[in-house]
């Protein structure tokens, strides 16, 4: 019998972990690149803290190209539980952004429907971002994610900007910060995962 119930517990591992592996292989599959564009450089770097995690981003061409919208997002905790949200969260920024909402609107728009989705004691952290190539600006919403990290003409380092984490409050409003765009600019967006472990005089590269 103790040998019959060693061999059932290996068996559950293994399912877990197919699970896990199989969790993996979708949030993977759900992230993408927009198309390459002659006036921006895009790169990104997604390493879950397991097999699956709470993190993704979506990245959209818009206005013919012209405006790129893009989103980061932090959901709390690990393994199959939080990738569901992934998914579910992926989903919903899908149908944010064939929405026309200005930035502040969609981030609105997110935090509602999130707290329809998480159960409690879930939310997430969010960063919505906009370059915008005929305004020449760089546009950001703040939900939880507090921190941008800019490597640019007149600043360098991280800018601080408050905001309530998605799912906690469905009233909550998200103010929209500015910045000009020049030739050369470079714009860090990261989950705090990583940005935690930035020292706070880095100095990012141009």
């Amino acid at each position: 019998p103790a040998l019959g119930l060693a061999a059932d517990g290996r068996t559950r591992e293994l399912e877990a972990l197919r699970n896990e592996q199989a969790a993996k292989r979708v949030q993977e599959a759900l992230l993408s690149l927009p198309e390459t564009s002659d006036y921006l450089d895009i790169a990104v770097l997604f390493k879950p803290f397991g097999f699956v995690g709470g993190d993704l981003y979506f990245l959209d061409w818009r206005y013919d190209g012209n405006l790129l919208r893009g989103f980061l997002v932090d959901i709390t905790g690990h393994g199959l539980e939080t990738a569901l949200y992934s998914a579910s969260l992926h989903v919903l920024l899908r149908e944010v952004n064939e929405s026309d909402l200005p930035l502040s609107e969609a981030m609105r728009w997110l935090n509602r429907r999130c707290g329809a989705y998480f159960l409690e004691g879930i939310f997430a952290g969010a960063l919505g971002f906009e370059l915008d190539m005929e305004t020449r600006q760089l546009r950001w919403v703040c939900a939880g994610l507090p921190e941008v990290w800019l490597a640019t003409q007149s600043v360098c380092g991280a800018i601080k900007s408050p905001g309530m984490f998605l799912g906690i409050q469905a009233a909550e409003t998200f103010d929209v910060h500015t910045l000009p765009l020049e030739v050369g600019d470079c714009f860090y967006f990261m989950t705090d995962g990583l940005s935690d472990l930035m020292p706070s005089n880095i100095q990012m590269p141009l």
